[in-house]
């Protein structure tokens, strides 16, 4: 009976092993937007007509980034904007200053 009672703990230790964690799924991105608001510290206009603006960008944490913007918009150093994150794309769009 001892015998039988220590093969039956060892395999119920062995089975809860086997197992292990279950897989989690894979993270993805998808679906999701941020946004962030910045300020423009330089603006580089295009070197010619097909070029994009390149734009460096102060956000409101501290962290910098220099994005680049196929837009007629006008964009200067000073200026506030609002930083859209979404599926791979981002866009640039001034805030209201009242």
């Amino acid at each position: 009976m001892r015998n039988f009672l220590s093969i039956c703990l060892a395999l119920a230790a062995i089975s809860g092993c086997a197992g292990g964690q279950p897989e989690s799924p894979a993270s993805s991105t998808e679906g999701t937007t941020v946004v962030r608001t910045a300020v423009i510290t330089r603006v580089t206009p295009p070197a010619n007509a097909a070029a994009p603006t390149r734009l460096e960008l102060r956000y409101d944490n501290g962290a910098s980034a220099v994005v680049e913007v196929a837009t007629s918009e006008v964009f200067k150093a000073g200026d506030k904007v609002r930083v859209t994150h979404a599926r791979g794309t981002e866009r640039i769009e001034r805030l209201d200053q009242k």
